[in-house]
């Protein structure tokens, strides 16, 4: 059994342009069951594992047929030079002589591939290497009308072809003194139809506004490069002007305490709908007040109160938590493919865990058998020989896991007395 690395295109790729790599194993009997391709990373790259990665494919060599299986790497350069790809390992099972299933562990020989920047994109710091791009905005309500406290929110969509969606620069949301602005995190989605793929980017903000007057909300610009044409275009949104105008719910403490009090009325203790009146004086100002206050806390602690909450979302959107969920979503959705990379993202925050390198590295340390054999069933689902012999099963595939993860969150409430042997030892 051999295996060997294939870079398309070896020289002459541009700064965010794809390149296919492609690392093969073969054999001259067949495969037996699942092969356990490694993690690429490449310093100044994106590496991204595409739905469609696997393959199997045959070839003569002298007179001899020989069967392979491939697994595909879309490798995205964020920087000009020259890149090494170190020796990778790759584990295989294939059929001895006595066509028994041997594991075999083969190493393919490194390569390089050298990038180069458009001269075009001198002086950007970031841009799109794709031959479309559309931007588009929207506001949620339309900020017309404004007056001090109101709120809007407003989000970027960028789509591009034959990207991934993490190529494609953040929008920053900036605004003048007076108007504050909470970045919310972004959404990214990547799809391919009929071998066309298509990335998409969101990203959103909220602004409040602080102080009465006049304000202009900067335009913003997306760069991208047509690698058909050499040109770079740029696509503007373009400034917003903003008129926002005094809010007298939002007095100030000063107007509470200027207002005229209340003239006292003598009346009757037994007059129920003057005692009624003054009760909903009361109320009236108490409101005023609250109201009064809460537009200065907002004024005041605003920032900090936004900064906040955006630390909140990014560490509830990264939690471990959050990528479980996201992992149960995938294998119940029945996507063989979306439910291996996301129980990959979900081990790699998975603290407890420790550092499981591979699914199967997690499901033999866990020592479930029925883990251990339902991960085995996804993998040949996707890169196996004979993928319709597996009876791959999203659904007790994350009743195997959920068990390995309730067992983990356990063993750290024990006290040290009473610990379990480590489950990744």
């Amino acid at each position: 059994m051999s295996a060997r690395t294939k870079v398309e295109p070896s020289s002459g790729a541009w700064v965010g342009q794809a390149i296919n790599l492609d690392v093969e194993v073969l054999t001259s009997t067949w495969f037996r069951g699942v092969n356990d391709f490694p993690t690429l990373r490449i310093p100044g790259c994106v590496v991204v594992v595409p739905r469609t990665s696997g393959g199997n494919f045959s070839e003569r060599v002298g007179g001899e047929t020989i069967s392979g299986v491939r697994r595909r790497y879309l490798v995205y350069p964020q920087r000009d030079g020259r890149f090494e790809v170190p020796v990778l390992e790759v584990t295989a099972t294939v059929a001895d002589a006595n066509a028994q299933p041997i594991k075999v562990t083969v190493q393919a020989s490194p390569v390089s591939f050298s990038v180069r920047r458009p001269a075009a994109t001198e002086g950007l710091s970031s841009w799109v290497t794709t031959p479309s791009l559309q931007v588009s905005e929207r506001y949620d309500p339309q900020p017309l009308d404004l007056k001090v406290g109101d709120s809007f929110s407003r989000a970027v969509r960028i789509t591009a072809d034959t990207t991934t969606s993490m190529m494609i620069p953040p929008v920053t949301f900036t605004a003048p003194e007076g108007i504050a602005v909470y970045q919310s995190a972004a959404e990214l989605d990547d799809r391919s139809n009929r071998g066309q793929d298509t990335a998409t980017r969101e990203d959103g903000a909220t602004y409040v506004v602080e102080r009465e007057g006049s304000y202009e909300l900067p335009a913003i610009e997306i760069h991208w490069w047509d690698p058909a044409t050499d040109r770079i275009h740029t696509e503007k949104l373009a400034a917003l002007k903003l008129e926002v105008a005094a809010n007298p719910d939002l007095a100030t403490e000063q107007w509470v305490s200027e207002a005229e009090p209340v003239e006292e009325i003598e009346v009757d203790e037994t007059s129920t709908k003057i005692e009624m009146d003054r009760r909903m004086v009361e109320a009236a100002l108490a409101i005023a007040a609250f109201i009064a206050v809460v537009g200065w806390l907002i004024r005041r602690y605003g920032s900090s109160v936004g900064a906040a909450i955006r630390t909140w979302r990014h560490d509830r959107q990264n939690s471990e938590a959050a990528f479980y969920r996201r992992f149960t979503k995938a294998a119940r959705s029945r996507d063989p493919a979306a439910a291996l990379r996301a129980l990959t993202e979900w081990l790699d925050h998975a603290e407890p865990c420790g550092p499981v390198p591979t699914v199967r590295g997690f499901a033999a340390a866990s020592g479930d058998a029925e883990l251990t054999n339902e991960s085995e069933n996804l993998q040949t689902t996707l890169f196996g020989c004979d993928p319709a012999a597996a009876t791959w099963s999203g659904s007790r595939l994350v009743k195997s896991i959920e068990r390995a993860r309730s067992r983990i969150r356990q063993s750290e409430h024990r006290s040290p007395d009473q610990d379990l042997p480590e489950l990744n030892p």
